[in-house]
């Protein structure tokens, strides 16, 4: 059976060879004999291993198939040289041989900018900052900006400061903070405090305590939104809670947050502190990690002047928090991506944060062996090749000391200072302690952190 439907076949394409798994590439093995494959792949971009992904299939290709013929397609289309030296040089610094030096079609251009920061607060407002000058100053659209990062979580400050500014942007491999179930039911008693006819709110808000259901919300809701005015849509939830016997801190809640109409931050940390046990019993082992983006939340919050205006600006207005598969259904927005959902993207300015010690490779992964490193090594590969025109790399400004075993095996340890430009940002760390940073230098700030 398995040579009669292989000489069915002259040629077999397989595309993206280096995410086959042994499974598939079992399968493919049986067709070696009776017809020609011809497969399409990068090793340096293998960086599915969590999945299953074989790197070897690919890499070790010609080593596997007898008489296999290897065509490398070393020119770039897409980024400028001085970028692809960069990335050239990671893959170099390997102990495996990838044999591959990308060559830029289009010629020289920018050197990849490193960036240094004293908090992640500091790294989000520069990258914001930057993509604003970017627009306003430069010309380019909201989506020649690409945010990327390992995780979705370490996005979120990004997304926030995004907010803020009023900059539309979109998310690869993870959900927006706005649309988040946790942050929706924190800010659902924000919203029936800013408008007590809103049934949704109520319906989500209700449906977060003991005992009340889809049943019980609507016959609550329908006596609650038929009062003259919030105040009198709160006593009378807090005489059916009396009656049913349903906790209390279901009115509290409301209570407590509609004496603050004009400090929305002030009225969410209210909301948290007597919601939290509820929302921990809700969310179990997930709470730990939810529960981070309430400070997140809260900085956004303090950016506007009352919760109606939250509430419009941030919780009700699609336009700002978009989560898509598919870019090309966004009319002009920043993306924000992982780096694993970035495979396929590409953009003129490429914003890659928190590329520090124990960022690539991760702990987990020195710990773990040799081809997990070479993994992160890929997966870093990925991320310098999005970009375009402007690669800006962000990391901890502790990242320009590394001396002890954590970063051993960091990525950056070394990097030629001819491959990139540096820009050190300390400006938190230096107001603090009341320093004028233009009388600063670089050399300054070295030894101000003992980066000496």
């Amino acid at each position: 059976m398995r040579k009669h439907v292989a000489q069915l076949y002259d040629h077999i394409l397989v595309d993206e060879m280096q995410d086959t798994n042994p499974l598939q590439y079992e399968l493919l093995s049986s067709f070696y004999e009776d017809c020609h494959l011809f497969c399409v792949g990068d090793d340096a971009q293998s960086i599915y291993g969590f999945r299953g992904a074989d790197f070897k299939t690919i890499h070790r290709f010609s080593e596997i198939v007898e008489d296999a013929e290897v065509c490398k397609l070393t020119t770039n289309y897409r980024s400028t040289q001085e970028l692809l030296d960069l990335s050239n040089w990671l893959l170099s610094q390997s102990s495996l041989n990838y044999d591959k030096k990308l060559i830029a079609h289009r010629g020289k251009g920018n050197m990849p900018v490193f960036k240094h920061w004293a908090d992640e607060w500091e790294e989000a407002n520069d990258v914001a900052n930057t993509i604003l000058y970017s627009y306003r100053n430069l010309g380019k659209q909201w989506r020649d900006n690409l945010v990327l990062a390992r995780s979705a979580w370490k996005l979120k400050k990004v997304e926030a400061c995004l907010l803020k500014h009023k900059i539309p942007y979109m998310i690869f491999g993870g959900r927006g903070l706005m649309s988040s179930r946790h942050v929706r039911d924190v800010v659902s008693p924000m919203r029936i405090v800013s408008n007590y006819l809103d049934e949704i709110a109520w319906s989500r808000y209700l449906q977060i305590w003991d005992g009340i259901g889809a049943v019980n919300a609507a016959e609550i809701i329908g006596k609650v939104i038929n009062t003259n005015c919030m105040e009198d849509s709160i006593q009378e939830l807090s005489e059916i809670i009396t009656t049913k016997k349903f906790q209390k801190e279901i009115a509290e809640t409301l209570l407590s947050i509609s004496t603050l109409q004009y400090n929305p931050a002030k009225a969410m940390e209210y909301a948290l502190k007597i919601m939290s046990r509820q929302l921990e019993k809700r969310y179990n082992d997930e709470w730990g990690w939810r529960s981070e983006d309430f400070p997140i939340l809260q900085e956004v919050a303090k950016k506007t002047g009352s919760i109606a205006e939250f509430i419009a600006e941030y919780v009700l207005d699609p336009k700002l928090d978009t989560t898509k598969k598919d870019v090309g259904k966004v009319e002009d927005a920043v993306i924000l991506s992982t780096i694993h959902s970035s495979k396929g993207l590409e953009s003129s300015i490429v914003y890659l944060i928190n590329a520090s010690v124990l960022s690539f490779p991760t702990q987990r992964a020195i710990l773990t062996g040799e081809d997990c490193v070479e993994e992160e090594r890929r997966c870093l590969y990925v991320a310098l090749t999005r970009a375009k025109d402007h690669l800006y790399v962000y990391r901890d400004i502790h990242s320009l000391h590394v001396s002890n075993k954590d970063s051993e095996y960091y990525f950056f340890n070394e990097i030629p200072s001819n491959l990139y430009d540096s820009s050190v940002i300390a400006a938190h760390y230096f107001l603090r302690n009341k320093i004028d940073l233009s009388q600063v230098s670089q050399e300054d700030i070295y030894s101000d952190f003992n980066l000496d």
